[in-house]
């Protein structure tokens, strides 16, 4: 079975219709400790042995994606986290950038994927979502399961996502997902090849002497 990890807004949806055979979709955290929001789900025994994944994502293009779909109508209805539609962007990011009891909070869009010590997670494949065909192609390879493409799954409409941040909103978001942009080798302008991770089959972290090249 292939398991995915489900960092919300990475294309967990699209993954739960185009790659077979694969868990039931949840956002599934190995410890559930300090993190209380609703759609986290612990991470079941049963799952142990699958092939796992997960998927990152620039966190500014995370961040947008995140307040265009509290805008989208069947959202409204249910989602706890609604009240961010009727916040501008700025506002919207500065309250998720300074609060630590909802997700996106800080210090880490990405706490599924780390254990103890913030060390990462163990995990058979790390992907991007700036490469997510591509990846998810390779998981199916690797995994003996079979991946479908189809048009894209529960999109949110918005604009591209650097038109959104000024100067300040970029401090902002650097300020508090500035561990995020480092060790996943992110900026405002997308990966910069600097991760302090590998990426891929077995992610490891790199060396400095990596990281430098």
């Amino acid at each position: 079975m292939i398991l995915n990890l489900g960092v919300p807004r990475t294309g967990t949806v699209y993954a739960q219709q185009t790659l077979a055979p694969i868990r039931p979709h949840g956002h599934y955290v190995p410890d559930m400790a300090g993190w209380p929001y609703s759609t986290f789900q612990p991470l079941p025994v049963e799952y142990t042995g699958d092939f796992t994944f997960a998927v990152v994502r620039n966190p500014f293009d995370l961040i947008v994606s995140w307040w265009s779909l509290m805008h989208r109508h069947d959202v409204q209805q249910h989602h706890p986290d609604r009240k961010l539609a009727h916040l501008t962007f700025r506002d919207a990011v500065t309250l998720m950038a300074h609060r630590v009891d909802d997700w996106p909070r800080r210090p880490t869009l990405f706490h599924q994927l780390f254990g103890d010590g913030w060390k990462l997670a163990d995990m058979d494949y790390l992907a991007r979502y700036e490469t997510l065909h591509d990846d998810y192609a390779e998981i199916a390879r690797l995994a003996g399961g079979t991946y479908t493409p189809k048009p894209p799954a529960n999109s949110s409409e918005r604009d591209d996502y650097r038109g959104y941040y000024d100067d300040h909103l970029i401090g902002l978001v650097e300020d508090a997902w500035g561990a995020d942009l480092s060790f996943f080798g992110y900026s405002v302008d997308g990966p910069v090849g600097t991760a302090l991770t590998t990426f891929g089959p077995n992610p490891r972290p790199t060396s400095l002497k990596e990281t430098a090249q």
